[in-house]
């Protein structure tokens, strides 16, 4: 699977018309989204696969330590995760000189060296990058797989997971600016907390690569060490050592969800019940990331804006909420189905009087309808005050609304469908980011005309309806690469 986001990132240069830095420079950018989405999934693997296939209790009984195999998963993660970068920036360095002439390359080695006083050419930029890269996705791995361990199963391991990270990225920045606005006694003592955060060595390492950086290496090589390997200790001290108990009996333990006596009853329509069922699975996850948006949006936006506008407000609320909706929404197109067609639950269903297409076309348009509802309570303010006031103010809203609607609509269908089809939330993953990211790039060189729009608006109608094909077909006819849980 990594193969697809190798090969549509590595594809970006031969048929993008930019220069040899602008090339970099997005090459860099498909990097580190390779960086995010790997540590995160691979991390919610990590955390919570054990019981979501419910091999806990036989881990338990095996006459060994707990932490090995804890240990053992997290070092295969991470190999995992750093092998496609390997070979991705060994490529760029062995391809790019050869595709353009010495003058663009002493070029862009002039500017490597303005920019950073110890990298000289393209071999010292790709082993810099690399270095970063293993920092960056280990570091991720870590902090996910520490933050959601022991999880009932891999969605819930990734939301808490993503949540985390996010919580601790928010303190800092609360702090930084903080710092920045009171002139307080630390000075730039606060950077040296970078290393310790998720992410945090590759940017400390980024910080160091700088010619005129003040900061003192060896203090951010001990902080950066102490913190993830306090982190480490508590992931692998509590991997494996809690038994998750059934969700029903969770439930009840709890008192969550007390309903009425009409409410303990069967729901004698079909279509009723599976709408319940998918707004349970997804609702939760979309109210989290709307919750978390609205939570720290404003507040940064206060501490940060010397003058405010409503155009500013309106721009950060809606990269806030399209960051937070990519995760969000592949996440929910890929858990739509990640009960449903597990083995035992899946031969359930179909033993059952169900009607397939009811099932298909219920729980599809209830997840997209709970996602649209929630992203677009967002995005619809975000979009009407970053907008500029003019006579032409509404139709770039309609313009900016469809896009929005469609690209939720192929990011959750594509995501369902992979994972129809490969039954491992990892693979689907993946192969969502490589489909979705090699499409733009492949767009983007078809329709680079305008005056094309029938037949761009057609190719979008096409995609999305192939992807919403395929995924029916899928769970129609039970097709699957590979077993689920």
């Amino acid at each position: 699977m990594p193969a697809i986001w190798f090969f549509s990132s590595i594809a970006v240069p031969a048929i993008m018309p930019f220069n040899l830095w602008d090339n970099l420079t997005i090459l860099s950018a498909f990097a580190n989204c390779y960086i995010v989405l790997a540590a995160f999934f691979l991390g919610m693997h990590i955390a919570g696969s054990e019981n979501a296939r419910c091999t806990t209790r036989f881990m338990q009984a095996v006459p060994t330590s707990m932490w090995r195999p804890g240990l053992a998963k997290l070092f295969v993660g991470c190999l995992v995760a750093v092998l496609p970068l390997v070979i991705f920036y060994t490529v760029i360095c062995t391809i790019l000189p050869l595709l353009i002439d010495n003058n663009t390359l002493d070029a862009a080695i002039e500017r490597l060296i303005k920019e950073f006083g110890t990298i000289v050419d393209i071999y010292g930029w790709s082993l810099y990058n690399l270095a970063i890269g293993t920092f960056g996705v280990t570091s991720l791995l870590l902090w996910m797989s520490a933050a959601g361990v022991n999880r009932s199963d891999e969605v819930r391991a990734g939301a808490i997971g993503f949540l985390v990270c996010g919580s601790v990225w928010m303190v800092f920045g609360f702090l930084a600016v903080w710092v920045e606005n009171h002139n307080s006694l630390l000075g730039n003592g606060w950077l040296y907390l970078i290393p310790a955060l998720p992410g945090g060595p590759a940017i400390a390492l980024g910080m160091s690569a700088y010619r005129n950086n003040q900061l003192i290496t060896p203090l951010l090589t001990i902080i950066g060490i102490t913190s993830h390997g306090t982190i480490l200790y508590w992931y692998l001290k509590r991997f494996g050592r809690i038994a998750v108990p059934p969700k029903r009996a969770r439930a009840s333990e709890l008192n969550f969800f007390r309903w009425t006596h009409k409410h303990t009853e069967p729901m004698r329509s079909q279509w009723r019940a599976i709408a319940w069922k998918q707004f349970r699975e997804t609702g939760p996850l979309a109210a989290m990331a709307v919750f978390f948006v609205l939570l720290i949006v404003p507040i940064v936006y206060y501490f940060n804006s010397q003058y405010p506008s409503h155009s500013d407000f309106g721009e950060m609320l809606g990269g806030a909420s399209l960051w937070a909706g990519f995760f969000v929404i592949l996440v929910a197109g890929i858990g739509a189905y990640l009960e449903d067609l597990s083995p035992r639950v899946n031969n359930f269903w179909r033993s059952r009087p169900v009607n397939i297409n009811l099932w298909f076309v219920v729980k599809y348009v209830v997840g997209l309808t709970v996602l649209a509802l929630a992203f677009g309570s967002l995005l619809t303010p975000a979009y009407w005050l970053e907008i500029h006031p003019a006579a032409d103010r509404i139709y770039w809203f309609i313009m900016a609304a469809f896009f929005a609607t469609y690209s939720l609509a192929l990011l959750y269908t594509i995501s369902m469908a992979s994972y129809c089809l490969l039954r491992q939330p990892i693979y689907a993953a993946v192969l969502t980011f490589g489909l979705l990211f090699g499409g733009i790039v492949l767009v983007r060189w078809l329709f680079y005309d305008t005056s094309q729009s029938i037949l761009f608006f057609t190719t979008l109608f096409v995609a999305l309806v192939s992807a919403i094909t395929i995924a029916y077909l899928a769970v129609k006819h039970d097709w699957g690469w590979k077993e689920g849980r």
